[in-house]
């Protein structure tokens, strides 16, 4: 499997570029043994009709939300971790777990093998996780939060900042399996929107399958609003 994506500048469209692009790519990949493409487009940017045209057909959608931190809502905050530190639970900021990654990415692991996906992540190695995650310079130690009961990690929500342009994204929120619809992911996710919006950060950007009806309700409840859709589709190489 690969993927294959191609842009053409509005002002050289209609001329065959995009096509040319696709073609020689796809020529490519099939030379070097691949047999499934997959491509994605912005709903409504003509980029969803050229891919279909071309064969590809619709598997995925991925909704593109944001949640404005100005007046954002946190008056529950502290009561909501009052309440699940009653049933046993305690936040910890990434920061303080900077020595136990192996805990901490056994959650990760369990929450990225759950999310719908036309190739789910079933396996996330380790070594692959923390290059790619906890290296990002991007990764926010202090605004990325663990929930742990009885010191183990059991939830969490990690943040990525650009902090020249005050914003955020969620990266991954998540639980284990056998803790799941207690609240807990609400409670990392709801701290990681108080330390950025305490932290000068203007908005927080995530996306979620269309059908991951548990986070697209979180989002909803905590203001999160969808501004745009990404549609992803596929075809055998032929």
């Amino acid at each position: 499997m690969a993927w294959l994506w191609a842009g053409v500048h509005e002002d050289y469209r209609r001329r065959g570029l995009g096509t040319e692009l696709f073609t020689r790519g796809e020529e490519h990949l099939r030379a070097h043994g691949v047999r499934k493409l997959e491509s994605f487009a912005v709903e409504g940017s003509g980029g969803d009709v050229f891919i279909a045209s071309r064969g590809y057909r619709q598997t995925r959608t991925e909704l593109k939300q944001t949640l404005e931190l100005d007046g954002v809502d946190l008056g529950a905050v502290d009561d909501h971790i009052a309440r699940k530190a009653a049933e046993g639970f305690r936040l910890a900021p990434m920061q303080e777990l900077r020595d136990r990654p192996r805990d901490v990415h056994a959650v990760y692991a369990a929450g990225a093998a759950d999310i719908p996906a036309d190739d789910p992540e079933d396996d996330v190695p380790f070594e692959d996780w923390e290059a790619q995650d906890l290296r990002n310079p991007e990764f926010s130690w202090p605004g990325s939060f663990v929930v742990l009961h009885e010191d183990r990690p059991v939830s969490l929500a990690f943040l990525l900042v650009n902090s020249e342009a005050n914003v955020g994204s969620n990266e991954m929120t998540g639980t284990l399996p056998e803790f799941r619809g207690r609240g807990l992911a609400r409670l990392a996710k709801l701290a990681a929107i108080r330390w950025a919006a305490g932290n000068g950060l203007r908005t927080i950007y995530t996306g979620n399958d269309s059908e991951n009806a548990p986070m697209l309700a979180l989002n909803r409840s905590l203001g999160y609003e969808v501004h745009w859709k990404r549609l992803f589709f596929a075809k055998d190489a032929g």
